[in-house]
């Protein structure tokens, strides 16, 4: 049960990762074009 949480909050913090890139890289994007 433990390794399943454990493999449910990797993933948990893998999607916050790509979301942060996400804005981030979006945040980039308008501020070169301004």
């Amino acid at each position: 049960a433990s390794d399943n949480a454990d493999f449910l909050n990797d993933i948990q913090q893998a999607f916050n990762h790509i979301e942060l890139h996400g804005v981030t890289a979006t945040i980039h994007r308008l501020s070169s074009k301004g």
